[in-house]
């Protein structure tokens, strides 16, 4: 999906998934690494995508804010977006 974009605009997926499960379609379909971080916003792991070009992609809600302790963000409805440090 994103292997071949030239966009770094987020692109609105129209399938539910989380960031695990996006992350690790897109390593057995292009490659690359997974990198996993503590998240900002629940009380588990973010996961990213990293492709053969260095760049690092991630699939997230738009407006992303704090979750109550007991979220688990299990599918929605999400997007693309290469991700910023």
């Amino acid at each position: 999906m994103v292997q071949g974009s030239k966009s770094t605009e987020p692109q609105q997926v129209r399938y539910y998934s989380n960031c695990l499960f996006w992350a690790m379609w897109q390593k057995i379909r292009y490659g690359g690494e997974l990198n996993f971080y503590k998240s900002n916003t629940w009380k588990g792991f973010h996961v990213t995508w990293t492709n053969l070009k260095e760049e690092e992609w991630e699939y997230t809600i738009l407006d992303q804010h704090k979750r109550k302790w007991w979220y688990y963000p299990i599918l929605f409805k999400g997007i693309v977006r290469k991700r910023r440090h």
